[in-house]
């Protein structure tokens, strides 16, 4: 919906809940990843992995998530080469 800000102010209060945590963060680095913001999108995404408990599909999403941060932030630091 664009409300980007908005969702992650209510998914940072939302880590506090423990039945919530790792949605919360997963959904949070999803945002900070929306807005180009990679090196802390990859760190929230790290620490919804560390605390991912007994959901081994849950860790398998988030671990694919940090996959497509890590290779954005790649491609940024690489110089853009033409094969030209």
């Amino acid at each position: 919906m664009g409300k980007t800000t908005e969702a992650m102010k209510e998914f940072q209060k939302a880590q506090g809940n423990p039945h919530r945590r790792i949605q919360a963060l997963s959904y949070l680095g999803q945002c900070f990843a929306r807005r180009g913001i990679n090196d802390l999108a990859a760190k929230t995404l790290q620490d919804a992995i560390k605390g991912k408990g007994r959901f081994r599909r849950r860790e398998e999403e988030l671990v694919y998530l940090l996959g497509c941060v890590c290779e954005k932030m790649a491609k940024r630091r690489k110089p853009s080469r033409s094969s030209g």
